[in-house]
């Protein structure tokens, strides 16, 4: 569903003002259709894959926990899914695990890894995941944002370009 939409719009850099108005509706449109696609459409089953272990990590904070276990939905319906999603959430911001929303909760069952650990902002996603997956291909996904089916894929991709002899 996010990829019919992304397909539409325009990349900001080049955009138009018209253009950039319909990349603002087509962001509404998003964030009112996608909690309803996700309702409906089951997570697809996740595989394992071969070759180096991709690990996504993101962090959030109160006024996001809400909303976040839309954009780990987005994460899991990748075309290339990754080997381990962790949501490293402060301790004191988060107290006790049985406080997060149900719907964030119910993703560990799908393979979501929630971390507790001390509040460093934003670098917790970087800092905490590097030090224990330091051989591993590490994305950081942002909290607030809705990923194409592509995003893991195509970093995959570019990884394998990067690593290659030229």
């Amino acid at each position: 569903m996010l990829n019919e939409l992304y397909h539409i719009a325009t990349p900001w850099a080049k955009a138009t003002k018209s253009q950039i108005n319909v990349n603002r509706m087509l962001g509404v449109a998003a964030n009112v259709l996608y909690p309803v696609y996700c309702a409906w459409s089951p997570l697809p089953k996740q595989k394992t894959t071969p070759g180096e272990k991709m690990v996504v990590s993101l962090t959030t904070f109160p006024l996001r926990i809400g909303k976040v276990h839309l954009t780990i939905q987005s994460i899991l319906r990748q075309s290339r899914p990754a080997d381990r999603i962790l949501l490293w959430l402060s301790k004191e911001e988060f107290p006790e695990e049985a406080q997060l929303p149900e719907n964030l909760l119910r993703l560990k069952e799908r393979g979501l890894d929630i971390r507790f650990c001390d509040n460093i902002r934003s670098f917790k996603k970087v800092f905490y995941t590097a030090q224990e997956f330091e051989n591993n291909v590490i994305i950081t996904a942002d909290d607030d944002a809705l990923y194409p089916d592509c995003l893991l894929y195509t970093s995959d991709a570019a990884d394998d370009l990067i690593g290659a002899d030229l």
